[in-house]
């Protein structure tokens, strides 16, 4: 937890704001109180070790502690928050510490050791009238307290919660903001170190992970540090341990095209998402590549420019394809075809396959992008059934913006496949260009009050 003078009031606000919603929430549902746990650490099946904990993101939405599983928050209606902060003595591991003295400012807080501690406290007729949000709703029948809740995670309740997490407080922005300048230090590092030619994937990951530093559990996903062809497996996290020959004099001999570096970092649970491709400097050949990439540069801020309050996501992410269809043209791997057309035939779907965005907060593909409201949703579009955002642009939302164009070869063998489609591709450019894998160009965005929109990672990653 990461707090200074400037950050308390920015979280005192926020809490406040939040209990006022909530409680809203819980008149317009007729509930009377929530219990939100912050989770339990899940052991490894046939082990005695457990996976990494992750806090439940309700948990933490409230009060920034992320690693403490086994705690609570109690709201009830118009009353004080109750905060039951685990802490048992144990040799085995680090004791977590003791809550910070600012928190009881605004919680009551009672330490507990066990679960049963917290039903005990609560008593039979408060958890009879209180709905339980987590994983483990189990822990009231396990318990030697005879407790039953009134309801476990009910959808009404959870899709109005996740609604009204999609409008980030100053206090989750500013976290944002943080976030990303802890994660563009480490960007620039392995960018760096990259362009050295003499390290592997596993050796800038392990370097960022220094430059964060922070251990790879505590990240908010797994770093992707994709040379080459690896940077056209959207996911990839294998880290080629390899390094390049340092006899090598040339970057023909040394095999190094290019880097895909998608990475993060978190602020007090809240993310930040970047990603950035790099030409490989020393590479006689790499000239186009390196071209291609300012054009999807330049498509990227040219959306990120003509954003507009209140227009759809969606929108946008038909004139990123539109934009990609372009630059394949431009660049010759398509003929005879105009952009659109590309768009419609789903040429682009081939080299563009993802999403353009995400919303961005305590989860990293945070929660709410198809809510219409607090609930309905909209519905999926048939042509991009991976969007994760699908709502208008209003202010208080944080989200990314990440075009990307891939050269996957399962992709492009059905494409040369297609009788249709075929004739529209110069094979012979676009083979030139799979050793580089792909590019993807990420940056975070907040929407302030105000209606403009903050590029946060541009200000610090040109």
């Amino acid at each position: 937890m990461n707090f200074d003078s400037t950050l308390i009031p920015l979280y005192k606000d926020h809490l406040i704001e939040l209990q006022k919603k909530i409680s809203k929430i819980l008149d317009e549902l007729k509930m009377d109180s929530i219990l939100i746990h912050s989770g339990q650490e899940r052991i490894k099946y046939l082990d005695d070790s457990a996976y990494p904990f992750v806090a439940n993101p309700m948990f933490v939405y409230f009060v920034p502690l992320t690693h403490l599983p086994n705690s609570f928050i109690y709201m009830e209606k118009g009353m004080r928050p109750t905060l039951y902060y685990y802490k048992k003595i144990s040799y085995w591991f680090k004791m977590p510490e003791d809550p910070a003295d600012f928190l009881y400012q605004y919680f009551d807080i009672k330490i507990i050791d066990e679960d049963s501690k917290m039903l005990s406290d609560l008593g039979d007729s408060k958890i009879r009238n209180t709905i339980y949000i987590g994983e483990y709703p189990e822990i009231a029948k396990n318990s030697t307290v005879n407790a039953n809740f009134k309801a476990c995670n009910p959808d009404d309740l959870i899709t109005e919660i996740h609604y009204i997490r999609t409008f980030k407080s100053n206090y989750e922005q500013e976290c944002i903001r943080r976030a990303n300048k802890i994660a563009v230090s480490a960007h620039q590092r392995c960018a760096e170190l990259f362009q050295e030619g003499k390290y592997s994937e596993l050796d800038l990951h392990l370097e960022y992970l220094r430059s964060v530093g922070c251990s790879p559990i505590r990240m908010p996903f797994e770093n992707i540090v994709a040379f080459n062809e690896n940077a056209a497996t959207l996911h990839y996290i294998d880290y080629n341990h390899t390094r390049p020959p340092l006899a090598a004099s040339s970057a023909a001999k040394q095999n190094i095209y290019s880097m895909l570096l998608d990475a993060g970092a978190a602020y007090n649970g809240y993310a930040a998402d970047i990603t950035r491709t790099y030409s490989f400097n020393n590479s006689d050949d790499n000239s186009d590549f390196k071209a291609l990439i300012d054009a999807v540069n330049e498509m990227q801020l040219n959306i990120i420019h003509s954003f507009t309050l209140n227009s759809r996501y969606t929108d946008h992410h038909q004139q990123a394809h539109i934009g990609i269809a372009q630059i394949l043209i431009d660049f010759k791997m398509l003929k005879n075809i105009s952009a659109e057309d590309a768009v419609t035939k789903k040429i682009s779907n081939v080299f563009f396959p993802h999403g353009l965005g995400h919303f961005l907060g305590i989860q990293v593909h945070d929660v709410g992008g198809q809510l219409k409201n607090g609930k309905e949703k909209y519905k999926l579009p048939d042509d991009h059934p991976y969007l994760r955002y699908l709502t208008e642009l209003r202010p208080g939302h944080v989200f990314t913006v990440e075009p990307g164009l891939y050269f996957i070869d399962s992709l492009l063998d059905d494409l040369k496949k297609s009788e249709e489609n075929n004739k529209y591709v110069d094979w012979n450019t676009v083979d030139k260009f799979r050793k580089f894998g792909g590019i993807r160009i990420e940056d975070d965005i907040i929407i302030k009050e105000d209606g403009q929109f903050e590029n946060i990672t541009r200000k610090l990653l040109p």
